[in-house]
């Protein structure tokens, strides 16, 4: 059985699409201020999703910018670990201190 091939989406979805992972970032990033570190996993997806090609997936951010013309600067921190993470000691908790946590941009 053939695999049907995807219609393209229109400038306007894509657009749309953008707008929600920001939603979710954002969201995302109160949460993970507020102590809940499980927040992690779906910021992690939206920024893959937004920032890194794979073999099924075009970055959405970076494919409407190239539509767009229009140029992005991209702000990253080198590495992270527990004691430089913008989150307080108490969020982390006893048990989780020993593991570190990494994470290529803070927005």
């Amino acid at each position: 059985m053939r695999r049907q091939k995807d219609l393209p989406k229109s400038l306007g979805y894509r657009i749309f699409e953008l707008s929600q992972s920001l939603q979710a970032i954002r969201d995302s990033l109160g949460a993970i201020r507020q102590g809940k570190l499980y927040q992690f996993i779906p910021l992690y997806g939206q920024l893959r999703a937004l920032l890194l090609k794979s073999r099924m997936n075009e970055p959405l951010l970076l494919s409407l910018a190239k539509s767009l013309s229009q140029e992005l600067m991209i702000y990253c921190m080198d590495k992270a670990d527990p004691d430089n993470l913008p989150i307080d000691e108490k969020a982390l908790g006893s048990g989780n201190r020993n593991k570190v946590f990494t994470y290529d941009a803070y927005l």
